[in-house]
């Protein structure tokens, strides 16, 4: 599971430089609420490691 999420990630952040995008959200409807938000990230990429430790640690 944390390898898939991690593709996803990146595939993401491809995208993200690909289009220029500025800022990005990854997380259950709505993405924006932040009981809900899983990642979100500005012009920094995520640190991924941590996020997946964070997201299958909890």
């Amino acid at each position: 599971m944390k390898l898939k999420f991690a593709k996803l990630v990146d595939y993401l952040m491809n995208l993200k430089m690909k289009y220029d995008i500025s800022k990005g959200i990854i997380g259950y409807e709505p993405a924006y609420d932040e009981d809900t938000m899983l990642i979100e990230w500005d012009d920094d990429p995520p640190h991924l490691e941590e996020v997946l430790d964070a997201l299958f640690n909890a």
